[in-house]
């Protein structure tokens, strides 16, 4: 919106940023946050993120912005500009990371079915969750949890 505006009306993309001079549009309208702006923002993210926020399947740019004091607009940036992709595979990203560990470590974990599994990391759309593992994994659940078993039990032969 910034973008559009600085270009209609031809304004310096400084002043149409609103902060003197220190954010800038790119050519694309992309806004790119000072880092001075963008590592607060950055901290409180990554204390969110050990919180395990992305569990909220409700959880959405919008709702996340406040929680760091920012508007989502900055926030939407600062991701794809330090977490190198947008705001939607960061998340999904982020509960894929925590299911895989999950499947990993903990056997309780494998014995839940898919949709148990969508919904502990966070997503209410089982088929959503099955693509999104597979695109994380390269395998379905079903198949990751049998090699992690075969995993286990081969190790356990060796013993």
């Amino acid at each position: 919106l910034v973008g559009w505006y600085v270009q209609e009306t031809n304004m310096d993309s400084d002043l149409a940023a609103g902060i003197g001079g220190e954010m800038t549009v790119s050519p694309d309208y992309s806004i790119k946050v000072p880092d001075k702006v963008a590592q607060p923002v950055l901290a409180k993210l990554q204390t969110l993120e050990k919180r395990n926020f992305f569990l909220d399947s409700s959880m959405t740019l919008h709702k996340l912005a406040p929680m760091l004091n920012t508007n989502s607009t900055y926030l939407s940036s600062i991701i794809r500009d330090y977490r190198g992709c947008p705001y939607n595979v960061y998340l999904k990203n982020l509960r894929m990371e925590y299911v895989t560990k999950k499947l990993r470590e903990d056997k309780d974990w494998r014995s839940l079915t898919v949709q148990n599994l969508a919904k502990a990391c966070g997503m209410e759309d089982r088929a959503s969750f099955t693509n999104a593992f597979v695109e994380y994994n390269k395998m379905k659940p079903a198949e990751f949890v049998r090699k992690i078993r075969q995993e286990r039990a081969d190790a356990d032969l060796r013993k």
